[in-house]
């Protein structure tokens, strides 16, 4: 399923020092789509964990997602 989200150049850094993928990023933001929100902060933005590489969730990165109607962005 084809998923498009944009990050900013802070986050993309982030996410390559941090081994995180854009497949694992786009997971996270179909959970959203399906409803599976960890938090809804208002305003079009919402919180969800991101998995550390070979750990858990609970472990994991506590993300904050911006959304509009056809796009997400994601900020850490």
């Amino acid at each position: 399923m084809f998923c498009e989200f944009f990050k900013n150049a802070w986050f993309n850094r982030f996410s390559r020092k941090e081994r995180l993928t854009d497949e694992m990023l786009a997971s996270a933001v179909r959970r959203a789509e399906a409803g599976l929100i960890d938090a809804d902060l208002g305003g079009g933005v919402i919180k969800q964990r991101l998995a550390r590489p070979g750990q858990g969730k609970s472990g994991g990165y506590r993300t904050f997602i911006l959304f509009q109607r056809s796009y997400w962005m994601l900020k850490h």
